[in-house]
């Protein structure tokens, strides 16, 4: 089943695009600015990012405009994708953000941020789908907000150095925290150039990047998660991409999948699966009523656990009347988002036509999962993280869509909702995958991209909660290791 295997997987490649680029190649040069980068997915070319750094006057004041823009074209489950990312961001003197503008385009549809900064807030207007969302995110105490650390770091020549910081993703719409650090000096040969390199290592929710830096702060190069690298190039030679119409890259999704040294047969209607998995990375694992691990001894310095899925049968006698869920205590899943829109009108009337009379919270998770199931349809080429009202408008889309409109759906009439991503298996691999859980008593996980409402236990569960939450599964995408211990599918 396709919509199965695409996951999160393009939200969590086309995040990074311009955010990581500006990241990594904005630096402290003293007036001005122009690199160009080449993005690459194992050896072959899928984008160029182009940032230009200027001096600007704005309202009166003496500001750094960085502008960049990234575009991407692969191939994500046979499907071509392209995807364009513009950011420009006002900076004051010492590289402090002051005012954001991003967009994110693919597939006919549209992403859009503008974020101000304050002391103590970021306003944020965020637009998808024809609709804007107002929101205010406070400024951790004593952070140290700042567009790029490799700017900081630059006259830094003792490796050890660390810098902390705080970042605004602009595709999350979340604060998050991040360490930068000097790991050492070498040589590094680009465009048949060698600098004498600073390398830097930069470690944040979503992964690990390592990069090279000349003196000045300018991006040679850099190694990011799932094999993305990005190289310094001329302006020729960064705009010069395949073009994908005849001759695509490798599949994406195929590629970073986990493959299995087992055969599960008939997958969805596994009941018990024992795993043993290992990576270079911290392994992000959930324990709940549904999964449990423990690290064990790994060879060749990877760190390894074995876990242990159960899935049961859904119990409707045991679940909870919509009126009887406690919304005080679960009110953080109740809460309206700039991309689970629940207070929407249409999303809340479709949410209550769906599920009637019934007042059973299981029965109506039920409803919700089985009408989004029915009413959605696998669209893999749409490169952009997408509104829950996006998504019902055009009711396309791959497993993050399903489970985002779900979500919203669910959360209009009372029920807490949260996502999940990790892996599910499929054709010979795990592939990764995003679904949803809900409360109805009990945390209950909800697939709207099966044909049933039983989600089988090759539902290997990485981290749960928000969007932002889902997106940091993409820190061990592309080296895990998992080998089949145990499976059961009797019913």
């Amino acid at each position: 089943m396709t919509s199965g295997r695409l996951s999160a997987l393009s939200s969590l490649i086309y995040r990074k695009g311009a955010p990581l680029v500006v990241l990594l190649a904005a630096c402290g040069h003293a007036f001005a600015q122009e690199s160009w980068l080449g993005v690459y997915f194992g050896e072959a070319k899928i984008g160029y990012s182009h940032v230009k750094i200027s001096r600007v006057t704005r309202g009166g004041r003496q500001l750094y405009r960085v502008y960049s823009v990234t575009v991407t074209r692969m191939a994500l489950l046979g499907q071509p994708v392209e995807q364009r990312m513009v950011m420009t961001q006002w900076l004051d003197r010492r590289w402090a953000p002051r005012l954001v503008d991003f967009s994110m385009d693919s597939g006919g549809h549209r992403t859009e941020l503008r974020a101000i900064f304050t002391q103590k807030y970021v306003k944020c207007q965020f637009s998808s789908g024809g609709t804007t969302t107002q929101k205010l995110i406070p400024i951790p105490k004593g952070a140290n907000l700042i567009l790029d650390p490799s700017m900081m770091l630059a006259r830094a020549v003792k490796p050890g150095k660390k810098l902390r910081f705080h970042y605004l993703n602009t595709v999350s719409v979340a604060i998050e925290p991040g360490v930068a650090e000097v790991l050492r000096r070498e040589a590094v040969t680009v465009g048949g150039v060698t600098y004498n390199a600073l390398v830097v290592k930069t470690t944040m929710p979503m992964g690990t990047i390592i990069h090279w830096q000349d003196d000045r702060g300018e991006l040679l190069r850099a190694e990011a998660m799932m094999g993305i690298t990005m190289v310094k190039e001329t302006r020729e030679q960064a705009l010069s991409l395949p073009d994908t119409k005849y001759a695509p890259p490798a599949d994406i999704a195929a590629a970073i999948a986990v493959k299995s040294d087992t055969l599960i047969e008939e997958p969805r209607k596994v009941r018990m699966l024992k795993l043993r998995m290992a990576s270079p990375e911290e392994i992000p694992l959930v324990a709940d009523g549904r999964q449990s691990f423990a690290p064990v001894q790994s060879q060749n310095g990877l760190k390894a656990v074995e876990l242990t899925i159960s899935a049961r049968d859904l119990d409707a006698q045991k679940a909870l009347k919509l009126q009887a869920i406690p919304r005080r205590e679960f009110k953080e899943y109740l809460a309206p988002g700039p991309y689970i829109q629940s207070r929407d009108p249409r999303i809340v009337r479709l949410a209550r036509e769906v599920v009637g009379s019934e007042d059973n919270a299981l029965l109506a998770v039920v409803r919700l999962r089985d009408w989004v199931y029915s009413n959605m349809k696998v669209q893999s080429n749409i490169g952009v993280l997408r509104s829950a009202v996006d998504v019902l408008n055009h009711r396309a889309g791959v497993c993050r869509d399903y489970a985002i409109l779900y979500a919203a759906l669910a959360r209009a009439v009372g029920i807490p909702t949260r996502l999940a991503a990790g892996l599910m298996y499929v054709d010979g691999a795990f592939y990764y995958h995003a679904w949803a859980e809900s409360y109805v008593g009990w945390w209950v996980d909800v697939d709207p991209t099966l044909p049933t409402a039983f989600v089988d236990a090759t539902h290997v569960k990485l981290v749960r909660g928000d969007v932002s939450s889902i997106v940091s599964a993409s820190r061990v995408m592309g080296n895990l290791k998992a080998e089949v211990l145990e499976y059961n599918n009797a019913f």
